[in-house]
């Protein structure tokens, strides 16, 4: 992986949370690893879109996202990462998949520190000062770091995932930000872990998927969990997927629909909206 360029102060922080978080993610099953992986790209890891992947640590976000990355560098493309913990290494990204060790190359991975220097990569990659042209997925590793460590203004968020939205409409690649999660007490559901960035951010994301355990995650579509936005899947334990509506907090009022991935037709959104990710509105 490149080096952070000079405008952005390189940070090699590894706490002992962090450490203990790429073990447990690294030692996971392969398979299981992968059935996940290759379910969330069949249905919700979609290029053109903002998708955000959430969970508590340990549970495999990094791991998810640098098995994102070693697909798109194994198919040639090119991947650009903004890591604010110092959890994607070369190092573990070789574990996961040993014959991308002659493609390091493709990655460039910055170590931006705060919300400042993650929105001046993004306005780079924006403007072309950092070459997008070959990128299929860029990478924020987490949001939650440089927003938990500082006042971040909700313009500041606001700006960061229009840019972001952008991009991805613009180069059509994956952009992939993680994000870790808080304990919330929610109106109708009393107590569960909700990501910790909320304001503002959830309405400019087109997926949110939540990762619970070992193959098991939630997904939603474009809006606030503690909203009543629609869920659109479930898996469980064993691998099967079951899928369900909840509009408006309705609780037990809930619609299954097959493994495929097929919804119930009264609750199945237009293949545009579904397909596909529109540019945003906004200028500069």
């Amino acid at each position: 992986m490149s080096a952070a360029p000079p405008y952005v102060r390189a940070s090699g922080r590894r706490t002992s949370d962090s450490v203990v978080d790429a073990s447990r993610a690294d030692t996971a099953s392969t398979v299981s690893a992968n059935r996940r992986l290759q379910t969330l790209l069949d249905h919700w890891i979609r290029r053109g879109c903002v998708t955000e992947v959430s969970g508590p640590r340990g549970v495999g976000k990094t791991h998810l996202a640098l098995a994102c990355a070693c697909r798109a560098i194994r198919d040639n493309a090119e991947v650009i990462i903004l890591d604010t913990e110092g959890g994607m290494t070369s190092d573990r990204l070789q574990r996961i998949e040993p014959s991308v060790a002659s493609r390091m190359h493709r990655i460039q991975c910055f170590r931006p520190s705060s919300m400042t220097e993650v929105l001046a990569l993004a306005y780079c990659m924006d403007a072309g000062v950092i070459d997008t042209s070959q990128v299929a997925l860029v990478i924020v590793d987490t949001l939650a770091s440089v927003v938990r460590s500082e006042f971040v203004p909700d313009r500041s968020l606001a700006r960061l995932g229009l840019l972001l939205q952008r991009l991805a409409h613009q180069t059509n690649a994956i952009v992939l930000v993680l994000n870790h999660v808080s304990f919330r007490i929610l109106e109708a559901e009393g107590p569960r872990e909700v990501p910790c960035v909320e304001r503002i951010w959830a309405s400019l994301c087109t997926v949110r998927i939540q990762l619970i355990g070992r193959d098991q995650y939630i997904v939603w579509k474009g809006h606030q969990l503690d909203h009543g936005g629609v869920v659109s899947e479930r898996s469980q334990g064993d691998g099967s997927v079951v899928g369900y509506s909840q509009p408006h907090r309705s609780g037990n009022d809930t619609q299954p629909f097959d493994a495929s991935g097929a919804e119930n037709p009264a609750s199945q959104p237009s293949a545009q909206s579904d397909t596909s990710c529109k540019e945003p509105s906004g200028s500069n």
